[in-house]
């Protein structure tokens, strides 16, 4: 990351990056009380999709070292929680069930922006492959 990003909000679980135009990348892992790593990421789907408007342009699913993972890139609804400023949006994220130690976690980089900021969408789509999760860099779907 460049820097323009500002180191806006952090705790022990969470990360949050933000720049002009109110785009963000977050970052989070927390132990949770799913039942398995794939509904981790069944959940994930749904609320990604759950939107009518909202909608999955292209992903890819795998497994990493105690799990499996979902990269996505999709454009938001306005009315979605994640959109920015009310404003569709486009996003990128990589999202992981894992198991560790027999505790289960959500480990998640989502980086979203308002489709109309193609410089920070095509930074996004840049840094998507670069994502690694369990000292493992993840498949990202192929991003047109």
């Amino acid at each position: 990351m460049d820097g323009e990003w500002n180191d806006d909000l952090a705790y022990d679980s969470y990360q949050l990056y933000s720049r002009d135009h109110g785009a963000i990348i977050t970052v989070n892992c927390y132990e949770t009380g799913d039942e398995t790593a794939q509904s981790i990421i069944d959940t994930a789907q749904e609320q990604t999709s759950g939107e009518s408007r909202s909608s999955v342009l292209e992903e890819t699913s795998g497994t990493v070292t105690g799990g499996v993972y979902w990269t996505v890139h999709g454009l938001l609804a306005r009315q979605e929680i994640r959109a920015i400023d009310e404003t569709e949006s486009v996003l990128f994220g990589a999202i992981a069930g894992i198991s560790v130690d027999g505790r289960l976690y959500k480990v998640s980089v989502e980086m979203v922006t308002v489709t109309s900021d193609q410089a920070t969408a095509d930074l996004y789509a840049q840094m998507l492959p670069t994502v690694s999760f369990a000292g493992q860099v993840l498949d990202s779907p192929a991003l047109s």
